[in-house]
């Protein structure tokens, strides 16, 4: 089945340091490039691959116009959780596309998957698959040594300045970290200009998993992520986590790290890591780029083999087309 299928991905990938979906999925091309399936013209492909609410229009139309295809939806973030009530609207349309046009719908994490029952009615009735994020481990792969010396290194990164990255956190780690005992660096954009905690601009992956492997334990306030690519990539890098108790973190980290929920609990989890540091290291699990791709062959091969459901009629799928373009507009101007 695999040397017959061609695969898209339905999205302008970009070079060097960028957001967790960006990074994932050019490692998934790349990947799927080796097994010498990937296409790059979408017309010719026969399933494609969009994500989130990026190229929607045009998943649409690949809809209309080649109904044929495979379409794969890759899910992310839900957005109002991020940015602003308003987004709930693109999570809304999101979902109804989903609902409408998809014949395979992934999700990151389980915790994702029962927010879109939840708050925004899927239909139970689709294909969905969970599907993690993987790292490059050419990239990001373990330190040599296992032990730690001198004062503990922390780290965290976020590409994002947005304040649901952790922010608030990791200004309380600035101002109550024994930083005779600790050094903590964060690698990114941030809103806050930190007293005691290093700060380094944004990096490329080759960088920043250079940088991970200086440190011993990472830190992750991430709120409402459905998964989260530099926890991932920590993992890969044989870092445990010290992780804020929300979205798909725990899903993630499994034995490889500890959860709190409040600034003092993340003060104890973080001596509990470093006190228990060789536990923690050798019960990190990631997820191989090779193992994530096998699964989404082995769930796009159920769609085909099972069948996709009835055929959706074409002047719904204008009406759709139409609806999405008038939405996503109207969003632009009010938000």
């Amino acid at each position: 089945m695999n040397s017959e299928m061609k695969i898209n991905i339905l999205l302008e990938l970009k070079e060097g340091a960028w957001g967790g979906a960006n990074q994932y999925l050019k490692l998934l091309k790349k990947e799927l490039s080796n097994r010498g399936i990937y296409e790059e013209n979408a017309n010719r492909a026969d399933v494609i691959i969009f994500n989130s609410y990026h190229n929607i229009t045009k998943a649409i139309l690949m809809k209309i116009l080649f109904p044929k295809k495979v379409l794969v939806h890759r899910l992310g973030p839900y957005f109002y959780l991020h940015r602003n009530p308003k987004w709930k609207i693109i999570d809304s349309l999101i979902i109804e596309i989903s609902n409408s046009i998809s014949d395979l719908i992934v999700f990151q994490s389980d915790w994702s998957y029962r927010k879109a029952i939840s708050k925004f009615d899927l239909n139970k009735s689709k294909k969905c698959s969970i599907i993690g994020n993987s790292s490059d481990r050419n990239i990001f792969y373990p330190k040599d040594n296992t032990h730690m010396e001198g004062k503990i290194k922390l780290i965290t990164a976020s590409w994002s300045s947005n304040i649901k990255k952790g922010a608030k956190y990791y200004e309380f780690l600035d101002n109550n970290l024994d930083f005779s005992k600790y050094d903590m660096t964060f690698v990114g954009n941030s809103k806050i200009k930190f007293k005691n905690i290093k700060i380094i601009d944004p990096l490329p992956s080759n960088k920043l998993a250079d940088e991970m492997r200086k440190n011993d334990i990472f830190i992750s306030a991430v709120e409402d992520d459905a998964c989260s690519n530099t926890i991932v990539e920590a993992l890969s890098c044989g870092l445990p986590l010290v992780a804020l108790a929300s979205g798909g973190n725990a899903e993630i980290i499994k034995k490889g790290g500890e959860l709190f929920s409040t600034n003092h609990e993340m003060l104890e989890k973080i001596e509990l890591v470093k006190n228990n540091y060789l536990h923690y290291k050798n019960n990190i699990e990631v997820n191989s780029i090779e193992n994530s791709a096998d699964q989404y062959l082995n769930s796009i091969k159920e769609v085909r083999v099972q069948g996709r459901g009835g055929v959706i009629k074409k002047f719904k799928l204008c009406y759709l087309y139409v609806k999405t373009c008038l939405i996503l507009l109207l969003f632009k101007i009010i938000r």
